[in-house]
């Protein structure tokens, strides 16, 4: 039924990783998910996935007040080793403060021109150097929902299984590959309803989401869902599980609420927003 949209989506849906080294000198890998637009080389993703770049900035500051604080304590002489520690617990410390961060599509360093969030949908569209990534066949076209019929089957096509890792080499100064496999994976979604939660001002439009029903699985990686005609309809935003109140009957009739069933639903950013901010942006784009 996908097959055919499977090998398109392949040309245009990319992995986006970001490599970061933590001030306690450990790193960590997260592998998410882009889709090229046009041969402009803009890509659109979720905007939390760019949320790296503000942290940096600001733990940069928190690091460079730390270290400030640690040489006036060591440039008083004859202190006792005591003292000391005792300053140097009342000092604030995050281990997790972020040093360095890396930004890849695929295995390849990328520099960002310019990235336009929409915070309030979680979309972010960005442009790339094109030097960075190789020769792009071919482009999704993105749907005009005027209706769905809920029940409706959608695809989606991303990285759940992947396995991956870098160290980071002070030497060169840059993120070392240790593992890296990504494992490209198909699920059938059901779309179920549209959510509204508000108003975009900045957009002037309603701020929509699509929500489908699915098992979870982990890196949900951002991914786009299309239909059999590989047209995206939206980008996965967030999960949220919910409980079923499940009520049963003891052998004296008190009635008991328990949580532990439950149903996964995902929530998606709308191609209706996509759409708009696009046109907005007077970027190329293939509109079905």
């Amino acid at each position: 039924m996908f097959n055919l949209w499977y090998k398109k989506a392949r040309e245009f849906v990319f992995p986006i990783i970001i490599n970061i080294l933590f001030f306690d000198d450990t790193t960590k890998s997260l592998p998410w998910t882009v889709i090229a637009i046009n041969n402009e080389w803009w890509f659109m993703t979720v905007s939390h996935n760019f949320e790296v770049c503000s942290l940096y900035k600001e733990h940069k500051k928190e690091i460079e007040s730390y270290e400030k604080k640690i040489k006036e304590i060591d440039w008083i002489k004859k202190i006792s080793k005591l003292w000391r520690e005792r300053k140097l617990k009342k000092i604030k410390y995050n281990p997790k403060w972020i040093k360095k961060f890396g930004i890849l599509i695929g295995k390849k360093n990328t520099v960002i021109e310019k990235i336009i969030p929409y915070n309030k949908h979680d979309l972010a569209l960005f442009k790339i150097n094109k030097k960075e990534v190789g020769l792009i066949k071919d482009f999704p076209k993105i749907k005009e929902i005027k209706t769905i019929k809920h029940g409706k089957s959608l695809c989606k096509l991303w990285f759940p299984f992947s396995n991956i890792g870098v160290k980071f080499n002070e030497e060169k100064k840059q993120f070392i590959w240790e593992q890296y496999s990504l494992t490209l994976f198909p699920i059938e979604w059901i779309y179920t309803r549209n959510i509204i939660v508000g108003y975009d001002s900045k957009l002037e439009c309603d701020i929509k989401f699509l929500e489908t029903s699915s098992a979870w699985i982990k890196w949900q990686s951002w991914w786009p869902i299309f239909d059999i005609n590989w047209n995206i309809y939206a980008i996965q935003s967030k999960n949220q599980t919910l409980p079923l109140d499940f009520i049963w009957e003891k052998k004296d009739w008190e009635k008991i609420t328990t949580h532990e069933q439950f149903i996964n639903l995902w929530i998606w950013i709308h191609s209706d927003t996509i759409i708009k901010a696009l046109k907005k942006n007077y970027i190329n784009f293939q509109l079905i």
